[in-house]
């Protein structure tokens, strides 16, 4: 990593006086290389001190909001429909971009008015009532930890619906240990669809999660009558579920 952070750096560091280097200071590898650049920048975070930042995060089952502020003023609480710091996080990272473009501000926040969720990635949807994260498309181990994330915002009940992660070769027994694993404290109830979602429950019980809130489905439709019919639930999605039942 710190060599392609190197990499990276250099070519912002080769940038003549009228380039713009537009920088993320939460990502520990660039905090203390924002002297090193001498060209025009603009830095953006969530928790440090930044020119573009977010504050007084909130996820609900209606999506998310923030305060944007624009080097120490507060601009604006901005509503929108996406899901999870990460998305957050990358959506300061567009307004500095626009900044230092030129773009005047109520540009931008109309922009920011108008940015709608990629099918089934953290899209916020209500199924038969039921307040529904789908992430159904993702694959990989950084982005069920995200969507977990976001779930873990949002208030009791939260359920996870997943069959894990596939495809990881020999780690795929260790990758879903420690997914489940990380889900203990973010999650009330777990429902595993498949022989490799019960991966996932080894590490739920290291954890001394509640044995009676991990409940062992099959198929897809088992795990949706589980959760059919309650009230003030909010479900995540999570990985490569038949798209036909997410419609």
């Amino acid at each position: 990593i710190e060599r392609i952070t190197s990499e990276k750096l250099s070519l912002a560091k080769s940038l003549n006086g009228d380039g713009l280097v537009v920088m993320n200071l939460d990502n520990e590898y660039l905090r203390g290389s924002v002297e090193k650049v001498k060209s025009k920048k603009i830095t953006f975070a969530i928790n440090n001190d930044a020119d573009v930042m977010a504050k007084n995060i909130k996820i609900t089952n209606t999506g998310s909001s923030f305060d944007l502020f624009i080097r120490g003023y507060k601009i604006k609480n901005i509503k929108f429909n996406l899901l999870g710091e990460h998305n957050i996080l990358n959506l300061l990272g567009g307004i500095g971009v626009c900044l230092g473009l030129g773009i005047e501000i109520d540009a931008i926040l109309l922009g920011v008015s108008g940015i709608k969720p990629i099918e089934h990635r953290l899209e916020l949807k209500k199924i038969e009532g039921i307040t529904v994260i789908d992430d159904s498309f993702n694959a990989n181990e950084e982005g069920f930890k995200k969507a977990v994330d976001a779930l873990s915002i949002m208030e009791k009940d939260r359920i996870i619906i997943t069959p894990g992660i596939i495809e990881q070769g020999s780690n795929t027994i260790k990758v879903n240990s420690e997914l489940g694993e990380y889900l203990v404290s973010k999650v009330d109830e777990v429902i595993l669809v498949g022989e490799n979602g019960r991966l996932l429950k080894d590490g739920l019980l290291k954890q001394n999660f509640d044995q009676n809130k991990i409940f062992l489905v099959d198929t897809f439709l088992q795990a949706w009558a589980l959760v059919r019919g309650r009230e003030n639930i909010n479900v995540l999605i999570e990985n490569d579920l038949p798209e036909i039942y997410l419609k």
